[in-house]
């Protein structure tokens, strides 16, 4: 049986490994140690490493929501969901330039909040979005 730790290692040291998305020397869009994502060359993640990314990415998102914003769990379910799925989309650096937005948030004025929502570049990029959270800090309901 083929030892695969050794595998491994002959194959990060052919490859490399890299932590974000990559060309390879063919231009083909890559991961990791070599594994190739690109539909041109009929490449694609199995369910099970979609899934994983998903979870890994969503405890991060937890984790500097608990570093950065420890009152965020105070808030009711649907707005924990609001700050997380921005957190998730724009990283906790962004998230945490929305100063006035987080305030209100945090002193349960969804008027403000929902407000200064609006009032961010943010919002014109992804209006559909922007727009169901906003109505979702408005109502504290799921839309």
């Amino acid at each position: 049986m083929m030892d695969l730790s050794i595998f491994e290692q002959e194959l990060t040291r052919d490859e490399g490994k890299k932590y974000s998305a990559y060309q390879d020397s063919l231009g083909f869009w890559t991961i990791g140690i070599g594994k190739c994502i690109d539909a041109r060359r009929g490449c694609k993640l199995s369910d099970a490493a979609i899934d994983f990314i998903y979870k890994e990415s969503v405890q991060g998102v937890i984790s500097d929501l608990n570093t950065n914003l420890p009152w965020w769990t105070s808030l009711d379910e649907v707005r924990q969901r609001v700050l997380a799925n921005m957190c998730f989309q724009l990283g906790i650096s962004k998230l945490l330039g929305f100063q006035r937005f987080l305030a209100a948030m945090q002193a349960s004025n969804w008027t403000v909040a929902a407000r200064e929502m609006q009032n961010s570049v943010w919002w014109g990029q992804v209006p559909a979005r922007a727009a169901r959270l906003q109505q979702m800090v408005l109502t504290g309901e799921t839309v």
